[in-house]
């Protein structure tokens, strides 16, 4: 039963993500936008810079860098009242 309820949460939490945006965060190791990925998805941040490290260096590491400077362009910064 435990197990059907869990299902139906993590079903709930991804309609749900609907409602949150996609931010930079304030405290982030570089840009932040690693961090805000995390948040979005509800994952740790270090995983989210983990597994970026090691797309980008799988991809010859340029495009990778690219695409992280264009979020970090692209992505609002999150305000003070909004982080909680």
């Amino acid at each position: 039963m435990a197990l059907i309820s869990t299902r139906n949460e993590q079903k709930q939490n991804i309609f749900n993500m609907s409602d949150t945006k996609l931010y930079r965060v304030r405290n982030g190791i570089l840009g932040g936008v690693c961090g805000g990925f995390a948040d979005y998805l509800g994952w740790d941040r270090a995983l989210v810079r983990l597994l970026y490290v090691i797309v980008s260096i799988l991809s010859a590491a340029f495009p990778g860098t690219i695409v992280y400077i264009v979020l970090w362009i692209v992505m609002p910064m999150r305000d003070q009242e909004a982080a909680g």
